[in-house]
């Protein structure tokens, strides 16, 4: 029998695009909480700072 452990980090964040934020900006913060996931362990959900 084949067995397959899967390992998975995300993060997610959302944009101010009423108040005028940059996209760029939005991916930087989003960018950010992936790293926090990814460094705080295995099957991490992170959420990106709120502007």
């Amino acid at each position: 029998m084949l067995s397959l452990d899967v390992i998975s980090s995300f993060a997610i964040c959302g944009i101010a695009a009423l108040a005028g934020e940059p996209m760029e900006q939005a991916l930087s913060r989003a960018d950010e909480a992936l790293y926090r996931a990814k460094s705080g362990g295995r099957n991490q959900v992170q959420v990106g700072a709120v502007p």
